[in-house]
């Protein structure tokens, strides 16, 4: 029987609390930072959203359990698969079924609270846009997991970006909610690049993630972009809202240890 996250915080993110950590306080808040303020139901659209983040996570956790069956039986890299792995393959027809149930539950959640329009129609054309970036997902999931591991900084960029925007196949955002979902990709991408690309000392390829500041590096990319598209349009109106802030303080929060690191480092050089 397959249960929503089990297998990425037993086994492939153990003792972790990933749940916490990478999918409610990283894809849900990011979620609802990039598309809540624009929300005429913020209480309902909270909701609707946590629904279909487990319902996103259902899928995407079968690549996960792909990624360590392909690693153990075809690419030879015991050292990466998870010590509590023991040859699990995708469960994936109950993932499926909760994940088009929620999926559907979330979209007449929408409709009848009058976030979206009413109706029987509107809902199933809802829940048929829901399934396509589903299927979409799994699909270039289960096509980055066949191919060869080098060439996989092809695919990473394309699989973290629908992690970050199919929020939108649900709900709207505005300028500042997007520039926070491309801050929010690019900070992923970056250190997989370093992680497949860029070689050690020795001129080999790195075995192991970089020490990369993610945090840090998304607060700076999402203040960069705001400051650019301000001076760009000649209106300061976006370093004002809200939900720039609210963004913001949320980055801060989030990169709060890796920002006072990089603080204590600091050091006059010159006399």
């Amino acid at each position: 029987m397959y249960l929503p996250f089990a297998y990425a915080s037993t086994v492939k993110h153990p003792r972790q609390r990933f749940v916490w950590r990478s999918v409610i306080q990283e894809d849900g808040m990011f979620w609802l930072l990039a598309t809540v303020f624009v929300s005429p139901q913020p209480f309902w659209h909270v909701v609707a959203t946590a629904l279909f983040l487990v319902s996103f996570w259902c899928v995407y956790e079968l690549g996960y359990i792909e990624n360590d069956y392909a690693a153990a039986n075809f690419e030879g890299d015991q050292g990466r698969v998870p010590e509590a792995y023991t040859g699990q393959q995708p469960q994936t027809g109950w993932a499926w079924l909760w994940a088009i149930t929620l999926g559907a539950a979330g979209s007449g959640l929408l409709s009848t609270s009058g976030v979206v329009a009413t109706g029987l129609v509107p809902w199933l054309i809802q829940v048929l846009v829901w399934v396509v970036v589903l299927i979409a997902t799994r699909a270039i999931f289960a096509l980055y997991n066949r191919i060869s591991v080098g060439s996989r900084c092809l695919l990473y960029p394309l699989l973290q970006g629908f992690r970050s925007f199919s929020v939108l196949a649900f709900a709207a955002t505005n300028m500042v909610g997007v520039m926070v979902l491309v801050a929010h990709t690019l900070a992923r991408v970056f250190p997989y690049f370093l992680y497949r690309l860029a070689g050690s000392a020795d001129g080999r390829f790195r075995q192991q993630w970089p020490a990369v500041p993610v945090f840090l590096i998304r607060l700076v990319m999402f203040g960069l972009l705001v400051l650019a598209v301000a001076v760009g349009q000649g209106d300061a109106t976006m370093l004002l809202q809200t939900q720039t802030w609210a963004i913001l303080v949320w980055c801060l929060y989030r990169s709060r240890k890796e920002l006072v690191a990089v603080l204590r480092g600091i050091e006059l050089l010159g006399r």
